[in-house]
């Protein structure tokens, strides 16, 4: 219950509220040009010229007729509607100074300013926002119907900003804060571009960098990521159509995200996290790549200087190429070979399963469990055959020793060609072995606990053709005898070869 002391107070409150509310409309002004023109505005035939302009509550600009409006000088809106029931093709604001754009403030127009700084959120702009001199920042729920450009300015999107058209900068860095909506192209010959969470964006991105705000993600590339020298970083959840690339930026991406395309370094690290797809391509660089559990790699991994290490349970449908070390983590699988250029270990995980072959010239390790359908080539590093591993083709070294754990399994030949020791663990089943150039047993150390392997069977010579055709002249004529006494009977034109 409102006591006595209290009505009048309150009593007039309310009516000061009252009286000042019609006062504020009715101070709106609706501007016409050409017609009613702002104090300071002056021009005709579609053409004006005006100085600095700060609208007032409400205040309201139309056109009839296709103009340009030049504001010699700044122009501060509130919640001012200009040329809102006009297409944006019809004006063209030109803005000298700093164009401010108020809370909920509608502006159709083709706008070129010296700077762009929203004062409050929701604005819409009709048409294409550029630059000269600074950068362009619009708050909150603001939305650009065209394109977005500046030559040299920053470009931030404050939350859930949308742009029908493209962003472009020539040197300027551009922020998204999250749940923005960019329907064409993001361009930065020099500046990079930081994306918050949930952001979508339809076209290619190229910039100096790429990157998600820190633990953000969650935002969808309809295009390519393109970084010139900088690096890329995407966060869980992410997803690109195309590819990433970057010349020599490090490439990051932190778990369940998916590419549709390739994933590439001209000289920079590649490392992807928890259950990463990339559903229709390789990895490939110059430098290290780490592949992590449960992702998917629909290609090939190509290192060119550098390592190749695969996590837990990676799905790998190509080959694994490297300059250096190769390891492939526990219960992986590699469709394709495994190779390393420089002398570098390869080691087989737990449980992996490794398609195709395995050639280097270090050290060469299949864990326990581990299975090798094709052929081991080595040379001075040793190979290890660790307990209950498969190899279905043949094991090949020149000086390095090959070592077989209990249980292990080689379906094929084993051959040291200069004769450097072969060891057989308990219970380990070796099809045959070659020592040396005389293919001998003398090299292997037997606690198999079995047989000694037999010798590999030498592989036959290449066929030899034993007798010759006979050159018909004149031709189509009837041949009946070949030089070996078998006969032939038909025409041919020439020479017949067997």
């Amino acid at each position: 219950m409102i006591s006595r002391l209290n009505v009048k107070p309150i009593f007039v409150t309310l009516v000061a509220m009252a009286l000042l509310l019609p006062m504020a409309w009715a101070q709106a002004t609706d501007y016409v040009f050409p017609g009613h023109l702002p104090s300071g505005c002056s021009g005709g035939s579609g053409s004006y010229d005006c100085g600095s302009l700060a609208l007032g509550w409400a205040d309201t600009i139309s056109i009839t007729e296709p103009t340009t409006i030049t504001v010699n000088g700044d122009l501060s809106t509130q919640n001012n509607q200009i040329n809102a029931a006009g297409s944006a093709s019809n004006l063209t604001l030109v803005v000298t100074g700093t164009l401010s754009g108020g809370y909920t403030a509608k502006i159709n127009a083709n706008i070129t300013a010296g700077t762009i700084a929203d004062s409050n959120d929701q604005v819409d702009y009709g048409g294409s926002l550029t630059t000269t001199t600074g950068g362009i920042t619009l708050k909150s729920g603001s939305k650009v119907a065209g394109t977005i450009t500046t030559t040299s300015g920053n470009i931030s999107l404050g939350g859930g900003t949308s742009v029908a058209g493209n962003i472009v900068t020539n040197g300027g860095n551009v922020t998204l804060a999250g749940y923005n909506v960019i329907a064409g192209y993001i361009s930065s010959d020099a500046g990079s571009v930081s994306v918050g969470y949930g952001v979508k964006i339809n076209g290619n991105i190229t910039a100096v960098s790429i990157a998600e705000v820190s633990y953000s993600g969650g935002s969808t590339y309809g295009g390519s990521l393109t970084a010139t020298t900088g690096i890329i970083d995407l966060y869980s959840g992410s997803t690109v159509a195309g590819s990433i690339s970057s010349i020599s930026g490090n490439i990051s991406l932190y778990g369940n995200n998916t590419v549709g395309g390739h994933i590439s370094s001209t000289s920079g690290a590649i490392a992807t996290g928890f259950n990463v797809k990339v559903n229709s391509g390789g990895v490939s660089t110059a430098g290290s790549i780490t592949i992590g559990q449960d992702n998917l790699i629909a290609g090939s991994a190509t290192s060119t200087a550098g390592s190749i290490t695969l996590g837990y349970r990676v799905q790998l449908n190509g080959n694994v190429s490297a300059s250096g070390e190769v390891s492939i983590g526990q219960d992986s699988t590699v469709t394709g070979s495994l190779s390393s250029a420089n002398l570098g270990t390869v080691t087989v995980g737990y449980g992996a399963h490794i398609n195709g072959d395995i050639v280097t010239g270090g050290a060469i390790t299949l864990a326990q469990g581990a299975v090798a359908l094709g052929n081991i080539t080595g040379a001075g590093g040793n190979v290890k055959v660790e307990y209950g591993a498969k190899v279905s083709g043949t094991i090949t070294t020149s000086s390095g020793t090959i070592s077989f754990a209990q249980n292990s399994v080689a379906s094929s030949c084993v051959t040291s060609t200069e004769s450097a020791t072969i060891t057989l663990g308990y219970y380990a089943s070796v099809d045959s072995v070659c020592c040396g150039s005389s293919c001998s047993t003398s090299c292997v150390v037997n606690g198999s606990n079995l047989t000694m392997p037999k010798q590999c069977t030498p592989a036959a010579p290449p066929p030899t053709l034993g007798f010759f055709p006979v050159s018909v002249s004149p031709l189509n004529e009837d041949i009946t005898t070949w030089t070996n006494g078998s006969v032939y009977a038909g025409k041919f034109n020439g020479i017949q070869n067997l």
